[in-house]
């Protein structure tokens, strides 16, 4: 196509008119910066990475729901021990530094709830509680245990026991203890509180202080006021427990003492900190790079500025529109900012870099842009459809995070090239004069002796492009899927020291599976758990649990009260009483005891059995104890029970066992729920990619209308995706939930790359053909400039953004050479028409 047959075109007559509205296209984006700039504010940041996590899941939906109603996210782990593992610090003193943080704790209005020390007061005053309602907690098990405790040797070594206490110290309390319960029988009560606080392996209890198994560092639970997702309160907490510490510290002057805690506040602090701290340093890294790059391959420096201004725009545009479709937008997200620049200024660049580099003897005049830019409007279209199309794939997702960066990234791109069509060319001055000045880079000069030698050399690219693809499939096979999401969490140095030291000292503590019984009363829950623990106990028999953390015992539902208090009233019969005060009577004449002495406990059995009400319980002695454990709403109540499982690989089958037979009942597991989103990935990637595939494919095929040529398009784009999950395989990069998005950025990227050089080919004669450098030279700096905006992720320390710039960094790379190496190899310049 000449210069004068391009008049005819409706792309040259839409450039002409818009030359002629100069003025007022620049103060409609004028106000539209403005606009969109004022917009953008209204944005709010979520820096939680559940909150990228699909909430329609279904096992999603139940890891969430366990987390929210439990608080188990906002629970702050407290560690207190030594800092020289070889010298730990003595007991006495560990309690002391305990003592305080749990004073200071207790004292800060930031806490709502402290869990340290269970004193013997405590004990005492909760044993007294229950002893009322103990007819309703008289388990099968309890009645062994209690005809046991009647047998005649056992009632002469309780009385024996009594005798030498009382003798020791004579005071009236443990003397009206003695006649209220000389056989002991509470200890049924205290031995049901006792593992409520220590059915765990990892901790040991010692004066109702917990311990770690080898007795080196105490634990203290605190649950703050606020969310952990709060970030300013989660900023004070924070704040204020580094200076709690070294308060401690320094009262105690022990040097020697460290202060480990871990928390969602601590996290979330981190989270947030880090993604800021990113974005600015990533935007700045990109903005810098790409600017350096523009002044080395541009004729004149004021192009380098103009470059920046469609993703300036985009950017703009994007988080302007985005505000108002969805104000709560993952920080992550925004985030990606600076690889949203790296791919907006690739529209503008193949504008200005064609226009700087044409009629390299005379100044181009206004007709000539106007032609230069009517011969790039069709790929640069096709380009934009494409990579936007690619990124709107990301709406099909499953993940909320995924679907906001898909949108942000379409909506950017979409400004950027609707602002790079109609308002970059007017901004691009006229040269007055003949401008014989090379660029510092003349990339362009480097693709005539290439292709000239490609042309001759394509037995030898093809072994290049064979040896890598072998290559990269034996990396394929290593490549592996990270369904940790807590792992892309951002936490500083500090607290990875203190995650280390808290979980290897009460690691069994803070994770294990779990079933949440969910119903619309407490009671009604209760009843569900007591039959949950039934099918419990089935389960340990079987050898599929190695235990468990159940309340049933110390909190039964209303049947399971029921049935305990009739089987308290059916223990303790008549024939049983007679015996009894026939043994005590043989008792009271070995020891010497008047016979009085047992005439409370006579009265008291089986005495009044009162119905023991749940919601009275958790509010009265036992909240302390099973707060963790219940949780009541607006509409449904939630008791939680912890199991230890013997082997994972029977998770499935508990699963089955307990859901089947349990009315709501919610089961989860760490270790499965990593596997699930595995799963999750690996299926979303697969559906991502296959229909980014059909849209891409529909799009070329209504652009060429041949099959043949389609495929040649895609041949690059198929080896660039096999290339870069080789790479990623063989350096060990793992495949997550926020890096498999690779794929969108190959499939929009690199099928602009064929395009563009495609599109010149076939407007080309020969391999030295100038409009046919120039767009290869345009098409490297699209990627370099890309590869300057993900790049700078590279040096992110956020863990999800970092994830995303050496993913992508390969994706596009990879994509880059596969272009240049494979286009050569499909046909000869002169066959591409």
């Amino acid at each position: 196509m000449t210069e004068n047959d391009s008049k005819d075109t409706i792309f040259y007559k839409y450039f002409t008119f818009i030359s002629g509205k100069r003025n007022l296209i620049f103060t409609l984006y004028l106000s539209l910066f403005v606009l969109l700039a004022y917009s953008s504010t209204g944005i709010k940041l979520t820096e939680n990475i559940m909150d990228i996590l699909p909430a329609s899941d279904p096992v999603i939906k139940k890891h969430r729901e366990i987390l929210k109603v439990f608080n188990r996210l906002d629970l702050t782990f407290i560690d207190i021990g030594s800092q020289d593992k070889s010298a730990p610090i003595s007991q006495d003193k560990l309690i002391k530094a305990a003592n305080k943080v749990a004073f200071h704790l207790k004292a800060s209005n930031l806490i709502e709830e402290v869990r340290y020390k269970w004193d013997k007061n405590e004990i005492s005053d909760t044993i007294d509680y229950l002893r009322k309602y103990r007819a309703s907690f008289f388990t099968e098990e309890d009645s062994i245990s209690a005809s046991k405790k009647l047998e005649p040797k056992s009632i002469s070594a309780s009385i024996k026991n009594w005798i030498m206490i009382l003798s020791e110290s004579p005071t009236p309390m443990l003397a009206r203890a003695f006649n209220r319960d000389p056989l002991s029988l509470d200890a049924l009560l205290l031995d049901k509180l006792k593992e409520l606080k220590a059915r765990n392996e990892s901790i040991r209890i010692k004066d109702g202080i917990i311990f770690s198994q080898d007795m080196k560092h105490i634990l203290i639970l605190a649950k703050p006021e606020y969310s952990g997702t709060d970030s300013q309160r989660a900023a004070e907490f924070v704040s204020f427990m580094d200076e709690l510490i070294e308060n401690v510290k320094n009262e105690l002057d022990l040097k020697d003492l460290h202060i480990a805690y871990l928390g969602s506040h601590r996290f979330s602090l981190d989270n947030s900190t880090m993604i800021k701290g990113d974005i600015r340093r990533t935007i700045s890294i990109s903005v810098i790079s790409i600017l350096v790059l523009s002044l080395l391959v541009y004729r004149r420096p004021l192009l380098s500025v103009l470059t920046l201004l469609p993703a300036l725009f985009g950017a703009f545009f994007a988080s302007g529109v985005i505000r108002l479709i969805s104000p709560d937008i993952s920080a992550i997200s925004i985030g990606c900012g600076s690889m949203l620049i790296g791919i907006a200024v690739d529209y503008g660049i193949h504008i200005l870099y064609h226009i700087d580099h044409s009629q390299d003897t005379n100044p181009p005049h206004r007709e000539s842009i106007l032609y230069i830019l009517s011969k790039l409007i069709q790929p640069l279209i096709l380009g934009a459809f494409t990579t936007i199309t690619a990124f709107l794939t990301l709406q099909t997702s499953l993940i909320p995070g995924l679907k906001q960066l898909g949108l942000f990234a379409a909506l950017g791109i979409g400004g950027a090239f609707i602002f790079s069509i109609s308002a970059l060319p007017l901004l691009v001055p006229e040269r007055k004069k003949e401008f014989k000045k090379e660029p510092l880079l003349p990339i362009a000069k480097l693709y005539a002796p290439f292709f000239t030698w490609a042309s001759k050399s394509r037995r030898l690219l093809s072994v290049i492009t064979l040896l890598i693809s072998f290559l990269s499939i034996f990396g394929l096979f290593q490549l592996q899927f990270e369904g940790d999401v807590q792992k892309l969490n951002a936490y500083s140095r500090e607290t990875k020291r203190d995650w280390d030291i808290v979980r290897d000292s009460f690691g069994a503590t803070m994770s294990s599976t779990s079933v949440a019984i969910s119903a619309e009363t407490l009671e009604e829950a209760l009843d569900h758990n007591d039959a949950l623990y039934d099918e419990i106990q089935k389960l340990q028999k079987a050898g599929l649990l190695a235990g468990n953390d159940s309340i049933s015992n110390i909190l039964p539902g209303a049947r399971k009260g029921a049935d305990n208090r009739k089987r308290w009233k059916e223990f303790w019969s008549e024939a049983r009483l007679e015996r009894l005060e026939k043994d005590l009577s043989i008792v009271s004449a070995e020891f010497r005891i008047r016979p009085g002495a047992f005439k409370d406990l006579r009265q008291s059995l089986p005495g009044e059995m009162p119905t023991f009400i749940a919601d009275e319980g958790r509010k009265g002695r036992l909240k302390s104890m099973v707060s963790n454990q219940i949780a009541v709403g607006e509409d449904r109540s939630f008791v939680i029970t912890n199991l230890k499982l013997v082997d994972i690989e029977s998770y499935p089958l508990i699963t089955k066992a307990i859901t089947g037979k349990i009315p709501g009942a919610n089961i989860t597991n760490s270790r499965f729920f990593v596997s699930h989103m595995i799963e999750l990935i690996y299926n979303d990637l697969k559906r991502l990619g296959g229909f980014a595939l059909i849209l891409v494919t529909a799009l070329l095929a209504l652009y060429k209308r041949d099959i043949s040529k389609v495929a040649m398009l895609l041949l690059p784009l198929l080896i660039s995706l096999l290339w870069t999950f080789g790479a990623m395989g063989l350096l060990g990069i793992r495949m997550n939930i926020i890096n498999s998005i690779v794929v969108i950025f190959i499939f929009g990227l690199i099928i602009d790359y064929c395009i563009f050089l495609q599109a010149a080919w076939q407007k080309s004669s020969a391999e030295d053909d100038p409009h046919l450098s120039h767009t290869c030279g345009a098409i490297s700096i699209s990627a370099l400039t890309t590869i300057c905006g993900l790049g700078s992720l590279l040096f992110a320390k956020h863990p999800a953004l970092h994830s995303i710039g050496s993913t992508a960094f390969l994706g596009i790379c990879s994509g880059l050479v596969a272009v240049l190496l494979t286009v050569p190899l499909i046909k000869k310049s002169g066959d591409m028409a």
